[in-house]
């Protein structure tokens, strides 16, 4: 190409032309030799007009500028287009996440390295459509990759990944990245139209957008076709039940082991991932880390039902993993999250997932349940519907959780259920006794101990959380009814859970109350002893009678005392000690007693227990009191009992306490025919200390129940 430049030397208000290099700039349009819009055509030259010497830089940044249209191309039709099939209409691959996240940061690092190579080497920006466009686009890709870096984050993290804020996120996600392949597209064509190409190129282009069009759609009516609702319709006895097994091949399904609910968990605790759907056994360890929903919502379902949760039905409230409750309170970036979900929903609206997703799930299958399933064999998910410091050092915490089926509201006393937890790496079972609520909620009360796994475990969740639990579960595998201390053993958490029966209970009574009931224990051990109480409250209420109920309750310090009287149990309208108490009318008094703090058993002595046995309770033989002196129980001062004592039977006449010497009290109470009974639960220390008093004194063994 040639150019001829005429102009003087020394034009007037010209800078003259000297004999040195001078600055040129200059525009044309390769496809007409008429005055008209040059588009990206420019460059600059540095010209010595004396010497015929030329510098420019022109063909260097077209070079730039064309190798910045190739990248953008191929990126925004090609690379992009290609993570939106993969992540979209590729479900069924394991890994179409991460191949998604991998395209789009490949195709962000390109678009932030040529499109700062295309700004380095042109010029007023801001004065074409395209360069305008593409800086927004420029901008816009990297606010996209944050959104979903994010919730990449969220799905590993957040057991509410799917709902409120993050929800949303991904909704914007989705509209944001179709935004800007379209304003893509059309920049792209921008581009081809200011390099000053031929009209080919440009037709070339709109016929290759064209073309993903027709695939986009074609592919969008094939996954919805694939997945609409009558691929999932009731079978033909009405019931919408039965859908996986259409996935599973007939003669793989004639194959498959029968497993029990109990197997379930045996494998669980040995690190088995499996879950159960529509009475069909599926291992998902694979699944767990591709999880479109997140690994953290997969970790909580293991070891239950996921029918419900899978084809997003709501019937069944204990299903949900994350509902409402009252305000949370606990720190922590997650928990943060968590909060802010909370807030942003009023419900968790049921997934449905895709067939792909039915088909993947159908492929994990490796076993079918037993015909024959037991309720209380499996762990069922009830969500945290409170937690409440019952202690006035916060170390003892009381869960309150909500039981839509009330499957926890006919127990028996002594009775619990069982926690599974995925944790630290650990799959933990812990026995808790279990305590009525209203309103169709249980609760269990839990001291918080420092290196405790399922304790830690707990304390982190939050309100509106599902918890694994199953029950009610059988006292008997947890009494004594000899003075050895019986230890709960793993194969005993493990076993199979035994429908409740009246292991506590007076088995001579039509209602099963005892006449005197004593009970001793320390710290969470109050528990059953609660349980009791309630139980004995609410017959009382149906009959008159004379049952009577003494509570020793021992522990170290006044900050450790469950439920004592406080302003934050009265705020959460919690009944403390005092007001059951109260309730009780007269029937049960409570006597508190703390520790020795340099002999932490010495509360509980020989002497300390006689004594609160003796002031409770006069033992009749055939109407024979035998009175003996009372210096026995002198030195005993570090706890208070009630003001009030039995006196039943007493002369009118006879105001002071019958004190008995421990021999002949002992015996004596070995021939009363009242139906007595002594219970005893806490920790292996406190009951060996109170094992080793009974048998000084020679109490009758089968008078005792240990609880441990």
């Amino acid at each position: 190409m040639e150019v001829q430049v005429r102009r003087p030397l020394n034009a007037p208000e010209r800078l003259p032309i000297a004999n040195d290099t001078t600055s040129v700039i200059f525009a044309w349009n390769p496809n007409s030799n008429a005055l008209s819009y040059h588009g990206g055509n420019r460059g600059k030259a540095k010209i010595n007009f004396f010497q015929a010497g030329i510098s420019t830089s022109s063909e260097g940044n077209r070079i730039a500028l064309l190798l910045h249209g190739i990248w953008m191309f191929t990126t925004w039709s090609v690379i992009f287009p290609i993570s939106i099939i993969v992540v979209r209409y590729m479900k069924h691959n394991v890994f179409h996440l991460k191949q998604h996240k991998n395209l789009q940061i490949i195709g962000g690092v390109g678009v932030f390295t040529f499109g700062t190579a295309a700004v380095a080497v042109s010029h007023e920006q801001s004065r074409t459509p395209h360069k305008f466009v593409g800086i927004l686009l420029y901008s816009g890709i990297f606010f996209q990759l944050g959104l979903g870096l994010l919730s990449l984050w969220a799905r590993s993290s957040l057991v509410s990944s799917n709902h409120g804020i993050f929800k949303s996120i991904k909704a914007t996600h989705f509209f944001i990245g179709v935004a800007l392949m379209l304003g893509a597209a059309f920049n792209v064509w921008l581009g081809i139209d200011a390099y000053g190409q031929s009209e080919l190129w440009s037709n070339l282009y709109l016929g290759w957008v064209g073309i993903l069009c027709v695939l986009f759609i074609g592919l969008e009516c094939w996954y919805m076709y694939k997945n609409k609702e009558k691929c999932f319709a009731p079978t033909e006895d009405g019931s919408n039940v039965k859908r996986i097994i259409k996935h599973i091949d007939n003669k793989k399904y004639e194959g498959l082991p029968e497993i029990s609910w109990n197997e379930i968990y045996q494998r669980v605790l040995q690190g088995a991932k499996l879950v159960v759907a529509e009475e069909l056994v599926f291992d998902i360890r694979r699944w767990i880390d591709v999880h479109p929903g997140g690994a953290k919502v997969l970790k909580h379902v293991i070891g239950t039902d996921i029918s419900n949760d899978f084809f997003g039905n709501k019937q069944d409230g204990e299903s949900e993993l994350f509902s409402q409750g009252p305000s949370l309170s606990k720190g922590g970036i997650v928990n943060f999250f968590e909060r802010l979900n909370r807030k942003c929903i009023k419900s968790s609206p049921g997934h449905h997932h895709s067939r792909f997703a039915t088909e993947t799930l159908a492929n994990m299958v490796v076993g079918k349940m037993q015909v024959k399933i037991d309720k209380i064999d499996e762990f069922k998910r009830h969500t945290i519907y409170d937690i409440i410091p019952v202690t006035k050092n916060d170390t003892v915490l009381k869960f309150i959780f909500n039981d839509p089926k009330e499957r926890f509201q006919n127990f028996l006393p002594g009775d619990y259920l069982q926690i599974l937890s995925h944790t630290q790496g650990q799959t933990v079972v812990r026995p808790y006794t279990i305590l009525k609520e209203k309103e169709n909620r249980f609760s269990i009360i839990v001291k918080i101990y420092k290196n405790g796994v399922m304790t830690q475990h707990l304390k982190r969740l939050l309100i509106g959380f599902a918890v694994k639990i199953r029950g009610p579960i059988n006292i008997n595998e947890r009494i004594g009814v000899s003075r050895s201390v019986k230890s709960l053993s793993m194969s005993s958490i493990l076993s199979t859970p035994v429908i409740a029966d009246k292991a506590l209970l007076n088995p001579n009574s039509d209602d099963g109350c005892w006449d005197i009931l004593f009970m001793i224990c320390r710290g969470t051990g109050i528990t059953p002893m609660l349980q009791l109480i309630e139980y004995h409250l609410e017959k009382l209420n149906d009959k008159q009678n004379n049952t009577q109920l003494f509570l020793l309750f021992s522990n170290e310090t006044e900050l450790d005392i469950i439920l004592e009287p406080d302003e934050r149990l009265k705020q959460k309208k919690v009944e403390d000690l005092e007001e059951l108490e109260n309730r009780s009318n007269g029937k049960l008094k409570i006597t508190r007693i703390l520790s020795n703090k340099l002999d932490k058993l010495g509360d509980l002595s020989h002497d300390v227990i006689f004594s609160w046995l003796s002031k409770n309770y006069t033992p009749n033989n055939n109407g024979e009191i035998i009175s003996i002196p009372s210096s026995i129980t002198h030195g005993h001062t570090s706890y208070s009992s009630s003001s009030s004592i039995l006196k039943k039977e007493l002369p009118i006449q006879e105001q002071q306490q019958i004190i008995y010497e421990p021999t002949k009290y002992v015996e004596t109470l070995s021939c009363d025919p009242v139906a007595l009974r002594v219970f005893v639960c806490g920790p292996s220390l406190m009951m060996s200390a109170v094992n080793e008093a009974f048998s000084k004194m020679m109490f009758p063994e089968e008078k005792i129940i240990t609880i441990d």
